[in-house]
């Protein structure tokens, strides 16, 4: 009884900060960062059968399940049908988690991708990295980039500056040439420590990306930061970012911790110049994160 009640408030929590503040406020931040969809979905589930006996609160807990299954269904999984050409971009994004599981496989697998455009973060320190990747990608121009960042292009990289973002992260921002065509890629890698506003960070890579709005542009990134979260809106509607996942996406949406992922924190976010043809999450064993796979091309 005490476990379904402690369960059922727990779900009860989450629903309300979500359809409230989110994470907004810091403080209370951190209790919507651990209380994702997924997780409220379970505790809802597991009060609905603990207190299956107790009429009230049993029906109570079947609401709240009801309520989070179909918020979760709505907002977690992608049904679009794959739109992609021949002539489209192919892009994978992926934090490699500093290539503790193996960085053979890790290579093999992203060589799987066939990917054009390839972006890591925690992919190792640049001074060790960068031969390692010309070897390992010769079909591709590669740059290991600072803060442990990388792209590769199978064409040119015409310039790369980094950036720190606030006192919560760091970018790279990336110009290259691929199929053609220009692209402006930034590479981002928002810091994990939960207790961090997300809100500074943020506002601050808003503010650096502004130049490049209207141009072919690609943000890729683990954001530490639920693809909900209140500090990403104005990605959507200042900004009229496309969400890479929520505008293209198949299967479900949420990337860590593998191999149970529950929060979508490793997103793309493209310009409204550019169109999102497809996108998914893949799934690795070589990485607590979920590999990022899309294709884009320029309207």
């Amino acid at each position: 009884m005490i476990s379904g009640i402690l369960f059922l408030a727990a779900a009860i929590l989450g629903l309300a900060l979500r359809a409230t503040v989110r994470d907004r406020i810091p403080i209370v931040a951190t209790a919507c960062y651990a209380l994702p969809l997924p997780v409220i979905v379970a505790f809802a589930a597991a009060s609905t059968g603990l207190l299956l006996r107790r009429r009230n609160a049993g029906r109570v807990a079947g609401v709240v399940f009801a309520a989070a299954a179909l918020w979760f269904g709505m907002t977690h999984f992608g049904w679009n049908a794959p739109a992609g050409t021949t002539s489209a971009v192919r892009v994978a994004f992926w934090n490699v988690s500093r290539g503790v599981r193996g960085w053979k496989e890790i290579v093999r697998e992203l060589r799987e991708t066939d990917a054009d455009l390839i972006g890591m973060v925690e992919a190792g320190p640049r001074d060790t990295m960068q031969e390692y990747w010309r070897t390992q990608f010769p079909e591709h121009r590669t740059e290991a980039l600072r803060g442990g960042m990388a792209l590769f292009v199978k064409g040119e990289i015409l310039a790369d500056e980094r950036r720190v973002l606030a006192t919560g992260g760091e970018a790279n921002r990336v110009v290259v040439r691929c199929r053609g065509s220009e692209w402006v890629v930034w590479i981002v890698d928002i810091v994990s420590d939960p207790l961090k506003p997300r809100g500074p960070t943020l506002a601050a890579l808003a503010e650096a990306v502004k130049p490049d709005l209207g141009r072919p542009l690609l943000i890729m990134g683990d954001f530490n930061t639920p693809a909900d979260s209140t500090w990403l809106d104005s990605f959507r509607s200042e900004m009229r970012l496309q969400h890479a996942f929520e505008t293209a996406g198949t299967g479900y949406a949420a990337t860590w911790p593998m191999p149970c992922p529950v929060l979508t924190l490793d997103q793309v976010w493209a310009d409204r110049s550019v169109e999102v043809l497809q996108c998914r999450h893949e799934w690795s064993t070589r990485s607590d994160h979920r590999r990022v796979l899309l294709q884009v091309r320029q309207k």
